[in-house]
């Protein structure tokens, strides 16, 4: 199967044409890209984060990027299939879950991105690439693992703004699970290593400011205010209402929302700071924290915004002309749908959102498994669940700084909409390991029963060897309950 799924995948993108959006030239030069690191920066004076543009620098053309982007998604998802069917004996549940991990890279919402030069394709990638390293740390823990992590962690961080807050779910799952190991040093050092990161992450994003006023004419604040006082917002008029308030320029405050998305929400920045030489400045002084008090006093306001936003954020959109190898209805097993007519009402809508038939499986599961769950067989299955929480919480403020066009949201979240699925799914996973361990075709035989073909053992006392009484036999028994499982060894 693994071997068929890189000709299955790279069928489906070789006819696509590369899809330059009108801000792909952030990411590489055009027609000068190969070994062009000029978009480079490890400090933050680059508009775009350096896990896409030293990536993108690597390949020679557009074509080069697609071709190379297919390459690390076939990686990525193999990868995680592979990891995830280790932790299952049952050989039809270990290829039914590779198969269906397979058959979520080949929807149409994960393979069209990487005909896209963009950073969603690579955010996807190290996503997986990531998650398929944490369960490998938490099933085996080593410093060679850790150190793997790490590094496919960073990569991760270093692709969108706002996928910190999974390395920080990661990083407290860990700290839990290293003080219940009591193994402090190897969990703590790497949960440590993921709070740097998403530190490092965070900060570098903030220090791009400048390279964007240099680049852009604005800084990215500057923009990232114009998205709530839009009409896309389903509250913009109660945000304007308060900025008028505020000791904002008078003339960076439109008379309607309409007026900021009516030609493009960018571009209205652009024109309004042109005429308004204040505006940047105040914007980049005062918004991040003025729209953080505003979201804390608006509970109602803010959770509207939510529910209107993130059922978007969670329906990757489909960006590109590609042949996905997955029909379209599967694409729906996996991701939520954007707004549906209905039939009799065509003036009323309705979403579809898979994610809780999988969560009530992942349920199912865990009761039908839960005399199962002791020693440290839980611990994967917690850093992962933790990590689905983060991709969800970085859904969440995703949608809570910006808010725009269904597709627009989609696209902004694709990377952490993929990550959350992706961990739902490995939970599902880790579920049937337990359950096939009770119901495996081929079963254990017991201590007593003496192998096919074998003579049986001949009794202790005919070796010269007295038998054992009761209480060795128990204090035995006792001794190796208390050993680990070879499936999760201690590091």
């Amino acid at each position: 199967m693994v071997l068929v799924y890189p000709l299955v995948r790279l069928l489906g993108v070789i006819a696509a044409a590369p899809v330059n959006a009108p801000d792909a030239d952030g990411y590489r030069v055009p027609n000068d890209n190969f070994l062009n690191f000029s978009l480079v920066s490890l400090d933050g004076h680059s508009i775009r984060p350096w896990g896409v543009t030293i990536w993108m620098a690597l390949w020679p053309s557009n074509r080069g990027i697609l071709l190379g982007q297919v390459a690390l998604s076939v990686v990525a998802w193999a990868a995680l299939a592979v990891t995830v069917a280790k932790g299952i004996e049952h050989p039809v549940f270990r290829r039914v879950m590779a198969f269906v991990l397979l058959l979520l890279s080949c929807t149409a919402q994960v393979t069209a991105w990487d005909a896209n030069m963009l950073s969603e394709s690579v955010s996807v990638s190290t996503g997986v690439l990531a998650l398929a390293a944490v369960i490998r740390f938490t099933r085996q823990p080593s410093w060679t693992r850790a150190g793997v992590l790490v590094l496919a962690a960073l990569w991760f961080a270093m692709t969108r703004p706002n996928v910190f807050t999974v390395l920080l779910a990661w990083a407290v799952a860990m700290v839990v699970v290293g003080v219940l190991r009591r193994q402090i040093v190897l969990w703590g050092a790497v949960a440590g290593a993921l709070v740097l990161t998403s530190l490092y992450a965070y900060v570098y994003n903030v220090r791009s400011d400048d390279t964007w006023r240099a680049v852009m004419g604005v800084t990215r604040t500057t923009i990232a205010y114009a998205y709530p006082i839009a009409s896309n917002n389903p509250v913009a008029e109660d945000v304007l209402a308060d900025v008028r308030a505020s000791d904002a320029p008078r003339c960076m405050i439109p008379a309607t929302p309409g007026d900021v998305s009516r030609h493009g929400t960018t571009r209205w920045v652009h024109r309004t700071a042109e005429t308004c030489p204040g505006m940047d400045a105040w914007a980049t002084d005062n918004w991040t924290r003025w729209w953080a008090g505003w979201l804390l006093h608006h509970p109602r306001k803010t959770l509207t915004i939510i529910r209107t936003e993130l059922p978007n954020a969670l329906s990757p959109p489909v960006n590109a002309t590609v042949t996905a190898p997955a029909p379209e209805f599967v694409g729906s097993m996996f991701f939520g749908s954007t707004s549906i007519p209905q039939s009799s009402y065509p003036k009323l809508d309705y979403r579809t959102q898979p994610l809780f038939l999988w969560l009530g499986a992942i349920i199912t599961l865990a009761v039908l498994t839960r005399r199962r769950f002791r020693g440290d067989s839980w611990h994967t299955d917690l850093v992962v669940l933790f990590g689905a929480g983060g991709a969800l919480v970085s859904a969440i403020t995703g949608v809570l700084l910006i808010q725009a066009a269904p597709d627009g949201i989609g696209r902004e979240n694709t990377g952490v909409a993929v990550l959350l699925t992706a961990s739902c799914l490995a939970l599902v996973g880790l579920g049937l390991g337990r359950l096939s361990s009770t119901t495996s075709p081929e079963p254990q035989r017991s201590d007593s029963a003496p192998a096919p073909g074998l003579p049986p053992n001949p009794p202790a006392a005919a070796e010269g060897r007295p038998e054992r009484n009761d209480t060795e036999r128990t204090d035995t028994q006792d001794l190796a309950a208390d050993m680990p499982r070879q499936d999760h060894p201690v590091g």
